[in-house]
């Protein structure tokens, strides 16, 4: 069960210090990455409560899942989770995979992994980013 917006305190979050909450009004888009376990998934909602609380326009916050390691059910009751918050989540999601360390370390980005589909699945997840950006702009 998601945490209700008065319960925003129970967890330990990032807070929506005063210069967080300048960049997000100002930001077009602002993306809160997480896992899929309830101990990443309730602080970022609490940080998204917070948000909320003090003006920002909900519809701006777009939850991405990384680091997915997870069974397909596992995926699905996140995202399930975030909608039921009251918050949008991406489609698409970053898989957990040792190519992603490795291409970090040597310094390259996510999408320049040694592996062709990984790399489409980081394009895929941007170029959602990229449509969610254009949607706002229209609005």
């Amino acid at each position: 069960m998601p945490i209700p917006l008065t319960e925003n305190r129970k967890f330990r979050a990032p807070h929506a210090t005063r210069t967080t909450h300048k960049i997000v009004e100002v930001s077009q888009l602002t993306l809160l990455p997480t896992c899929s376990s309830l101990e990443d998934l309730n602080p970022q909602i609490t940080l998204a409560h917070e948000l909320v609380s003090r003006g920002i326009n909900k519809n701006k916050l777009i939850f991405i899942l990384s680091k997915i390691n997870s069974t397909k059910s596992e995926l699905e009751d996140a995202i399930e989770y975030i909608l039921t918050s009251g918050y949008n989540v991406l489609n698409h999601h970053i898989p957990e995979r040792t190519a992603f360390r490795q291409a970090i370390t040597d310094g390259k980005i996510i999408t320049e992994t040694k592996f062709n589909s990984l790399n489409k699945k980081c394009k895929e997840m941007f170029n959602s980013i990229n449509s969610k950006m254009k949607e706002l702009v229209i609005q």
